[in-house]
C-alpha cells in the first residue's frame, strides 16, 4: 500500500466518523432540548450520551495508532465528559437543572473566550498606540536635543 492511498483511506474514515459524530452531537443537543420541554424524554437523552460514548469507544478500538495523539486525546477528554454527564443526568435530583447547564456549558465555554479575546485585543491595541506615540515623539525629542546642543549664530 502506498503512502498516498493509507493518507486517503485515513482522512476519509477520519471524515465518515467526524460528520457521524458531529450528527450525533446535535441529536444530542435536540435530546437535551426536548428533555427541557418534556421531563419523560430522559431516557432518551441517556441513550443518545451512550451512543456518543460508544462511537468513540469504537473508533478509538479501531483506530488504533492511525491518527494523530492530538485527536485520540480531545477524543478521549470528550469520552470522559459524556460519561460524566450520563451519570450525572441519571444520578441528579434535579435533571432538568443539570440538562440546561449542559447546554448552557459551550454558551459559557464561548463567552469566556470572548472576553479573553477581548481583553488581548485591548493591550494589543495599546500596545499599538504605544509604539506610534513614540514613532512620532522619538523624531522631535532628537530635533529638539540637537537644537540645545547647537549653539546660536551670533548676529
Amino acid at each position: 500500500m502506498d503512502i498516498k492511498t493509507f493518507y486517503n483511506e485515513r482522512q476519509t474514515k477520519l471524515q465518515e466518523f467526524q460528520n457521524e459524530y458531529n450528527e450525533l452531537k446535535i441529536q444530542y443537543k435536540n435530546s437535551l432540548q426536548q428533555y427541557l420541554e418534556d421531563s419523560s424524554k430522559l431516557q432518551g437523552v441517556l441513550d443518545v450520551n451512550k451512543q456518543l460514548n460508544d462511537l468513540i469507544t469504537e473508533f478509538i478500538g479501531k483506530s488504533g495508532s492511525q491518527f494523530d495523539e492530538q485527536t485520540i486525546n480531545d477524543l478521549t477528554n470528550d469520552i470522559l465528559l459524556y460519561q460524566q454527564q450520563y451519570k450525572e443526568l441519571k444520578n441528579s435530583k434535579n435533571s432538568n437543572e443539570k440538562a440546561q447547564q449542559i447546554l448552557n456549558s459551550e454558551t459559557i465555554t464561548l463567552n469566556d473566550l470572548k472576553y479573553k479575546y477581548n481583553i488581548f485585543l485591548g493591550i494589543f491595541i495599546i500596545c499599538i498606540l504605544i509604539i506610534i506615540y513614540y514613532i512620532f515623539i522619538t523624531p522631535k525629542q532628537s530635533i529638539l536635543v540637537s537644537l540645545k546642543s547647537q549653539p546660536l549664530p551670533m548676529m
